[in-house]
């Protein structure tokens, strides 16, 4: 599995959205000054969505762009904005959803040489990927925006009347086995203010006991599930026994590398193999609350 900071995430639909995950990204760098939304919509904003000191102490003006693409006529557009803005801005940086474009990021690049020359503020960018690298690297902020991340102990219950069948009726059980296996997994300090390095460290130290967990599950409750998802669930059991490791009672344990990526990929696989019980239940008529 990747770590926090290697994790693909959804670009938000909204823009507020998008603007509150850029303020957390920065915080997370720890500026001078905390970065804040500037204003609200429907004021002027002179081209500033956001606003900090980096750690050079430069007054920052961010401007978020929710969009899949930008131009440098944009560009120059928003940057003549900010240069309206009052105290004077000493640096400005473009925010934007899409991944890194190396055109766009060598246009900005030689227009913030260009300006530094007359003595102007400097631009910089952030693309998706960072923005995403940034706030991964704030478990807590992450988990705030992102909550479907994070495994919650509430294993889903059917509502009343949905469940129309026995297999329905199994197969629930299963999903409901499954997600308990997964909440045992993390270790507790996981929610969600640990580094996933490090909880993938405490999950390798009990590879076997989970390998065993999910051969049980399997082989009790495997007939009423989707071949798709006992595959998953054997796939994620060879993967906790590949990656199992004998621990000394006497050193300190040492977690090898290869067990932490077989803790992470057992995790993953789980973690479908729930999703995809869900969906057949939902296939079934079955409303999980």
């Amino acid at each position: 599995m990747p770590t926090l900071t290697q994790v693909k995430l959804p670009v938000p639909k909204s823009w507020d959205e998008f603007e509150d995950i850029v303020v957390s990204a920065i915080n997370s760098l720890q500026p001078i000054t905390p970065c804040q939304r500037f204003g609200r919509q429907g004021q002027a904003q002179y081209g500033v969505d956001n606003v900090f000191e980096d750690y050079m102490s430069r007054r920052t003006g961010v401007q978020c762009k929710n969009v899949d693409t930008i131009s440098l006529t944009e560009i120059q557009a928003e940057i003549a904005k900010a240069e309206t803005y009052t105290p004077a801005l000493e640096s400005y940086m473009f925010a934007v959803t899409f991944p890194r474009d190396a055109k766009i990021h060598k246009q900005i690049n030689i227009l913030s040489a260009d300006r530094s020359l007359h003595g102007k503020f400097r631009v910089g960018v952030l693309f998706w990927d960072d923005i995403a690298f940034f706030l991964s690297r704030d478990p807590t902020e992450l988990a705030r925006h992102y909550p479907q991340m994070f495994a919650s102990s509430a294993a889903p219950m059917a509502s009343q009347g949905s469940i129309q069948t026995g297999i329905a009726t199994e197969r629930l059980k299963a999903l409901q086995e499954m997600w308990a296996l997964r909440h045992r997994i993390l270790p507790p300090k996981r929610h969600p203010d640990v580094e996933w390095d490090e909880a993938l460290e405490d999950i390798a130290v009990d590879l076997g006991k989970h390998a065993k967990s999910l051969k049980d599950i399997n082989q009790r409750l495997g007939s009423t599930l989707p071949k798709e998802v006992t595959d998953l669930l054997e796939s994620a059991e060879a993967a906790a026994i590949d990656g199992s490791f004998e621990v000394s009672l006497v050193d300190e344990i040492e977690v090898p590398s290869d067990a932490r990526k077989a803790a992470g990929r057992m995790f993953d696989l789980l973690t479908e193999g729930i999703d995809k019980t869900r969906a057949s239940l939902t296939t079934l008529g079955v409303k999980l609350d």
